[in-house]
């Protein structure tokens, strides 16, 4: 039943990662880094927050995403595999959230739109695909004191967010 609603999610919300303009998914921007773009979509409709997407017999509503990246792997045009070190992504689109009272008298998380990660220190060659996985492993999702990447028990929630 697990794999079925999260195949269902998986097809709803990442149905297609590319552009419109047919953008290329993988762009290398400068020698040992890459920007890799996420594009949410519902169906063939792209995302958007507070949106009513028709699924089915369902009407579906998103007040917010958030998702991680995580176990980023370079396949090269020989079929060897560069594995990306730490690399655990918080995506996301949110609008503003008040977060008073949880860690301050005033805390405000101000809305962001989060599609592109920027691999660095990626070795220079020819890359044919791009493997990852859509949430965090379980080493690192029943141990939270472990840290890899931007993963943290208060990302997004810092005090540097106070106003």
């Amino acid at each position: 039943m697990i794999r079925i609603i999260i195949s269902v999610c998986l097809s709803i919300i990442f149905s297609a990662c590319s552009g419109e303009d047919n953008k290329p998914l993988v762009t290398p921007i400068a020698a040992g880094e890459l920007n890799i773009t996420f594009d949410a979509k519902v169906g063939n409709v792209d995302f958007a927050l507070n949106k009513d997407f028709a699924v089915g017999s369902q009407t579906l509503n998103f007040s917010k995403l958030r998702y991680w990246i995580s176990n980023v792997v370079l396949v090269n045009a020989q079929g060897t595999e560069f594995i990306v070190p730490d690399s655990y992504f918080l995506m996301e689109e949110v609008g503003e959230l008040d977060l008073s009272g949880t860690i301050n008298e005033k805390l405000i998380y101000p809305a962001n739109k989060r599609e592109t990660i920027t691999l660095k220190g990626i070795p220079a060659g020819e890359y044919k695909s791009v493997k990852f996985a859509i949430g965090v492993d379980a080493r690192h999702n029943d141990n939270l004191s472990l840290r890899a990447g931007e993963l943290s028990i208060a990302n997004g929630m810092s005090s540097s967010v106070i106003q």
